[in-house]
C-alpha cells in the first residue's frame, strides 16, 4: 500500500506493545473499577424497578378508568326468544333438513285451526307470524312474533 513502510509489521508491533503493557490492573484500580460498575448496576436496577411500577400505575389507572367512570346504563332486559310450537298436521316423512322461516300476518281464525288457543283480545287483527317451512313445502312449526 502507498505510504507503508516495507518494514511495518503490525503483528511484531503489537507483540512489543503486548510485552511492554502490564498484564493486570493495580489492586486500587481494580477496586476502584469493581466498584463503579456495582455502583451502576445498582442504578441500573432501582431505574427499571421504578419503570416497572410506573407501568403497573398506569395500568390500574386505565382499569380504574374504563371501569369506574364510564357512564353506567341500567341493563335492558331482553325478551325470552319465542319459541316455535310444533303444528299438529307438521308430522312428515320428510327429514327436515333445508327449513325456511315465513314471516305472515296470520288472522285469529287461521291460528286456532292450527291447533293455537287465543285470547279473545287478540281477535278482529292479524297477528304477525313465522311459519317454519321444510323442504316438502309444508308448514312444521308456528311462532307469534312480537
Amino acid at each position: 500500500m502507498p505510504g507503508m513502510n516495507e518494514d511495518f509489521d503490525l503483528k511484531e508491533a503489537l507483540r512489543r506493545l503486548r510485552e511492554q503493557s502490564p498484564q493486570s490492573a493495580s489492586t486500587g484500580t481494580q477496586a476502584r473499577l469493581m466498584q463503579a460498575f456495582r455502583a451502576r448496576n445498582r442504578r441500573n436496577r432501582w431505574l427499571m424497578a421504578a419503570r416497572y411500577a410506573a407501568a403497573a400505575c398506569l395500568v390500574i389507572a386505565l382499569v380504574w378508568v374504563l371501569t369506574y367512570l364510564q357512564p353506567h346504563t341500567a341493563p335492558v332486559a331482553k325478551a325470552a326468544p319465542a319459541v316455535f310450537m310444533q303444528l299438529p298436521y307438521g308430522q312428515s316423512e320428510v327429514p327436515l333438513e333445508d327449513a325456511v322461516i315465513v314471516h305472515v300476518e296470520l288472522q285469529p281464525s287461521e291460528l286456532e285451526s292450527m291447533g293455537l288457543r287465543l285470547n279473545a283480545s287478540k281477535s278482529g287483527r292479524k297477528i304477525p307470524a313465522d311459519l317454519l317451512v321444510g323442504q316438502d313445502g309444508v308448514a312444521r312449526a308456528v311462532r307469534l312474533s312480537q
